[in-house]
């Protein structure tokens, strides 16, 4: 794909040259409510953290869940690695572990995570294709969320839709990103954010993450829309679970045996067809952002960190 750079300073064009040599990703995003402006999200060719180029603005800025995933820990995801390492080590009992075996059950988690970004990755593309109007292939696995989708909006059947996968960005915050939807509200003429989750759950990332893209928005637009409701922010969740299994346990605390509904091993998550959505509360959630926002500023990068070993820490 040719990458037009041509509005570019130069510098800024030379950094995009020097990421392609490093197979970075760079896709050109439009910027929301400002026409003809584009972006350049770039993303590392392995995991690492996604940041932006944007016209006018000297240093590239790091996205929203690059801060948010920085600083913030998420008790729930780092329960479920252990869990899910827990298990493929249970079934190992007695065995003699060789390397193989030590590779699948610590790569168990980056499989299952791959996964569920390939479904969130899909989820996303059939949702915007419904916005657009467009035909799209739905396969059978999709279509209780699908189901569920229609029905959430056709909740919200007076929200307008603006336009989706469009760039925000915050020079004086010092962060942008991508939002996954756009719209209007036609009852109050404010705008809402939206951004589809197939996650297991509403996490506070999710919440801190669209605070920041609608404080963004209303700083990008602010010359336009003095007057105007803030910006609002919703995250809607297509409901996941795994098939379930009945077994009986035995309670530490009772000693009694009870029923317990457990997952079935190896099972593959499906959509229940239920969706779960809310609109963040902005005077939580801003402040939130902001205080994470600072944290990430002031922390030293590794770089810095390896120098300082260098040059401080004793060895005894």
């Amino acid at each position: 794909m040719t990458i037009d750079t041509s509005y570019l300073e130069i510098s800024q064009k030379a950094r995009i040259d020097e990421l392609l040599e490093k197979d970075y990703t760079i896709t050109p995003i439009p910027v929301a409510d400002q026409m003809g402006l584009t972006v350049f999200q770039c993303t590392p060719p392995e995991r690492g953290r996604r940041f932006y180029i944007v016209p006018g603005i000297e240093n590239p800025l790091p996205s929203v869940t690059t801060i948010v995933d920085s600083t913030l820990k998420n008790p729930a995801i780092d329960g479920w690695k252990t869990s899910t390492v827990t298990k493929q080590l249970q079934k190992k009992v007695g065995s003699f572990l060789l390397g193989d075996d030590i590779d699948f059950v610590v790569g168990e988690t980056t499989r299952i995570a791959d996964e569920s970004i390939e479904i969130g990755n899909t989820m996303h593309h059939i949702i915007d294709c419904l916005l657009n109007g467009e035909e799209v292939d739905i396969p059978d696995y999709y279509n209780p969320a699908v189901a569920g989708y229609f029905r959430w909006r056709n909740y919200y059947s007076h929200y307008e839709w603006l336009g989706s996968e469009v760039a925000i960005y915050d020079p004086a915050g010092g962060y942008a990103g991508t939002v996954d939807a756009l719209f209007r509200d036609t009852e109050t003429e404010g705008l809402v954010i939206c951004d589809w989750k197939t996650s297991g759950g509403i996490y506070v990332s999710h919440l801190l993450q669209l605070s920041a893209y609608a404080t963004a928005f209303d700083e990008m637009s602010l010359e336009h829309r003095i007057g105007q409701v803030p910006t609002e922010a919703m995250v809607v969740r297509m409901i996941t679970d795994y098939p379930k299994i009945s077994e009986e346990r035995i309670s530490k605390k009772t000693g009694k045996a009870y029923k317990a509904k457990v997952r079935v091993p190896d099972s593959k998550k499906f959509f229940t067809g239920k969706v779960q959505s809310m609109l963040i509360d902005r005077t939580i959630y801003d402040p939130a952002f902001e205080h994470l926002q600072n944290l990430y500023n002031s922390l030293p990068t590794d770089t810095v960190v390896r120098q300082q070993l260098r040059e401080w820490a004793k060895v005894f």
